[in-house]
């Protein structure tokens, strides 16, 4: 966070076993929840564009499912910025409803409620989320 302040943007890269940088959803998910409880909009906005990127990259694996629960637990209800790219992800990798993780955080959060309100939407014609 501090660094962001200095420099206008933050680098969540890391190196894996394999020597790739890389940075996971939830590392995007924390930073998005620390600029929402210090009021740090540009921070809060990066980390979203972040988040929401990395997601094309990751919604075929755990890091997604995993991520689910994290967004859920750490954003506020009304702030839809993450939550509406999770919705966003299963809605067209629907075969990720399979998964335990994802059962689980079905079951755990407002995530259910969440997939029905926005299929309801999308027939009614009235909001697209973020795809």
């Amino acid at each position: 966070m501090v660094y962001f302040l200095y420099h206008g943007y933050y680098n969540s890269r890391t190196k894996t076993q394999d020597g790739r940088e890389d940075a996971t959803l939830e590392q995007h998910a924390l930073v998005y929840a620390l600029a929402d409880k210090y009021g740090i909009a540009m921070l809060k906005s990066c980390a979203s564009e972040e988040f929401a990127f990395s997601c094309v990259d990751s919604s075929q694996t755990e890091d997604f499912a995993g991520v689910i629960k994290v967004v859920y637990c750490s954003t506020p209800a009304g702030d839809r910025a993450l939550r509406d790219v999770v919705v966003s992800t299963l809605i067209l990798n629907h075969k990720l409803l399979d998964g335990a993780v994802v059962q689980e955080a079905l079951l755990e959060t407002q995530l259910a409620y969440d997939l029905v309100m926005a299929g309801h939407a999308k027939m009614a014609g009235k909001r697209n989320l973020w795809w």
